[in-house]
């Protein structure tokens, strides 16, 4: 919860309210940001905690509107960020993996082919170029495949709780015998606006949707606007950019399952012709 308008409260049309200690629970998102930053040398009022959270007094209810979410750190180090390139994946099948120095182990299935190609004499199953193909349709083994769509997510109790739903829907689609899933994330994701540390939060948060399924995302207004300038962004969500023989990891194209998704920065420099 970023904003705190009126109608949460007092809503319109006779809506059920909500209770100033349901709404002071809704901005809380102090189980996984800096329990307390006092230890960074801010000024702190005498008697008061600072939490990495949207206000700075768990025990009063947050003002309309805007909530405090400024950085009270002001400089950050980032932690090292690694990144694996995974090659040589078989559509459809499972695989494990344990990031080094973790304990837990994770699975994920590589989304299945979507291309049943009737080949060319001469010319190895599926080794020309399939848009080049007469004969080019979906195999029926990848149906139903499964797309969870994620949006201007931030970091509150109902962010976490819409993860674990989006997680929940996507984990049953699977058992049913689908085709796979994959999640599309069109921008704005952690609403750090500056708090840099808060996209390490952002990730332990989104870390058991994204550690099982493919999360492909594009930018937002806050991930360069507020100090972002695009760095936070780029350095920890990975575009198949390269792949799709794109300029820019801010505009790129897959095959995903039986959908060939394309993904663009909604304020990129789009002129006549471009497309």
């Amino acid at each position: 919860l970023f904003s705190l308008p009126s109608s949460l409260p007092q809503p319109p049309m006779g809506a059920p309210g909500t209770t100033p200690d349901a709404i002071k629970q809704l901005a809380n998102t102090t189980s996984w940001a800096l329990p307390d930053v006092s230890a960074l040398g801010v000024p702190i009022p005498q008697g008061e905690t600072l939490h990495g959270s949207g206000y700075k007094n768990g025990s009063k209810v947050p003002a309309l509107g805007l909530l405090d979410y400024r950085n009270p750190a002001f400089y950050y180090t980032s932690p090292l960020i690694h990144t694996a390139t995974m090659g040589g994946l078989h559509p459809g099948r499972e695989y494990g993996y344990r990031v080094d120095g973790d304990t837990r182990n994770f699975t994920f299935i590589a989304p299945p082919d979507a291309r049943k190609v009737d080949s060319p004499a001469g010319d190895p199953a599926g080794a020309a170029d399939p848009s080049q193909v007469a004969g080019l349709e979906a195999s029926p083994s990848v149906y139903p495949f499964t797309f969870g769509l994620i949006s201007d997510l931030g970091q509150t109790e109902v962010a976490a709780a819409n993860v674990r739903a989006m997680k929940a829907a996507l984990d049953h689609a699977s058992a049913g015998g689908g085709g796979g899933a994959a999640v599309l994330f069109p921008g704005d994701l952690s609403y750090a606006d500056g708090w840099f540390s808060l996209w390490d939060s952002f990730g332990r948060m989104i870390e058991p949707l994204a550690a099982r399924y493919a999360v492909l995302s594009t930018g937002g207004n806050h991930e360069f606007d507020y100090g972002e300038c695009w760095v936070s962004y780029l350095a920890r969500w990975k575009a198949p950019y390269v792949e799709a023989r794109s300029s820019s990891p801010l505009w790129w194209s897959r095959d995903v399952g039986p959908a060939h998704v394309i993904g663009f920065f909604s304020f990129s420099h789009t002129p006549d012709g471009s497309f």
